[in-house]
């Protein structure tokens, strides 16, 4: 082989080590925009793989993580609530996370404020949605209507459950506040890693290619 063609070659194995390079780098920085501008169902669907259990344990010492093998859902509990999302889909032997759309996934959380003994308060991990009232010794699911903003008082259904429409909301959006700061916490952490892969990819690449450049085509000359 001539010489001309052992040089076009080097210099075509360069450009793909280049693009190569330059394709990793758009793809973990389309990862982190991503990620940054996420809803919180987004977040909260793509933290909840497996992989970052040991990380959401560490946020607080109030989280257990616990993997449920059958439904394919992980949950995120404490002494407070419980919060459930699907991570595996049973029915697809070759399934990924990423080759399934947010918008699919996020409609699959549950979230569940337990208030007292056999009461359980299910709503949206986003606040001012409707909240439903579930008793564990009934098949009863009594919904707090929001009526200018406001949940309304119900005489009645407080009477009956022995806990305020007022209690109730409190805990509700009290465990939202502390899921959020934690959920906040994951995400900084997640981003900060993905930064962190994404400049050492850089700084290899660069050095790689430097080297390469070197070796394969100026030293040579």
């Amino acid at each position: 082989m001539s010489k001309k063609w052992i040089l076009v070659l080097k210099i075509g194995i360069g450009l793909v080590l280049s693009v190569g390079c330059i394709g990793l780098i758009i793809y973990l920085t389309q990862n982190i925009n991503r990620l940054e501008n996420a809803s919180i169902e987004d977040r909260t669907q793509y933290l909840f793989q497996r992989k970052f259990d040991d990380e959401w344990e560490k946020i607080s010492p109030d989280i257990e993580m616990d993997f449920d093998v059958k439904s394919g859902r992980n949950h995120l509990i404490t002494d407070q609530f419980e919060i459930s999302a699907q991570v595996r889909n049973l029915n697809d032997a070759y399934y990924t996370f990423s080759t399934k759309p947010f918008d699919e996934l996020s409609k699959l959380i549950s979230f569940d404020v337990f208030i007292k003994d056999n009461i359980t308060a299910h709503t949206n991990i986003k606040k001012n949605e409707p909240i439903y009232i579930h008793l564990s010794d009934s098949k009863q699911r009594i919904e707090l209507q929001r009526v200018n903003g406001e949940y309304q008082y119900n005489g009645k259904l407080e009477n009956e459950l022995g806990v305020t429409v007022t209690d109730i909301v409190t805990k509700v959006v009290n465990a939202q506040d502390d899921y959020n700061s934690w959920l906040t916490q994951m995400t900084k952490n997640e981003i900060s890693f993905k930064i962190l892969m994404r400049n050492i990819v850089i700084l290899v690449g660069c050095i790689i290619l430097i080297a390469y450049l070197f070796i394969a085509i100026i030293r040579p000359y």
